[in-house]
């Protein structure tokens, strides 16, 4: 299944908001990429692809792999799989991950708790605190680090 907003050329005189919600099994593995606006996952247990420009992204519940990007926003992770969560310009905030997670940021905080499996974590300009992690692999610069 393939669901695509396409909204017509305005020449900039107008603005467009399109506001979706979409449910699926929760079986489905699951694709999303959107712009300039939020994107929340929730309840799933395949895999997910998620990517998000200059909106807040929030998956939760999702006990499949996560593989999750976005930028100049917040990106926030509670309850998931196996994780691997990019942010440039923008905080990660991950909590309860059933298995290994990479997380990498720039120009915000990296804040993980409870991660199962062994945390790879990465912090340009900010700073790292991490909370329980089977094992540890934790490099920023120009900021703090709590393990």
């Amino acid at each position: 299944m393939k669901l695509e907003v396409t909204l017509p050329n305005s020449d900039g005189k107008w603005n467009y908001t399109s506001d979706l919600e979409i449910r699926v099994p929760a079986s489905l593995a699951m694709e999303a990429r959107n712009g300039f606006g939020d994107l929340e996952v929730a309840q799933l247990s395949g895999d997910v692809v998620l990517e998000n420009q200059h909106g807040k992204l929030l998956v939760r519940d999702v006990s499949g792999k996560v593989n999750a990007q976005t930028s100049f926003a917040d990106l926030a992770a509670n309850t998931i799989g196996p994780a691997r969560l990019r942010n440039q310009h923008g905080e990660i905030e991950v909590e309860k991950v059933a298995g290994e997670l990479d997380a990498e940021t720039s120009f915000s905080s990296l804040k993980a708790a409870d991660i199962k499996g062994a945390a790879r974590v990465r912090n340009q300009h900010g700073s790292i605190e991490v909370r329980t992690a089977s094992a540890l692999d934790a490099r920023t610069s120009y900021g703090p680090l709590l393990a």
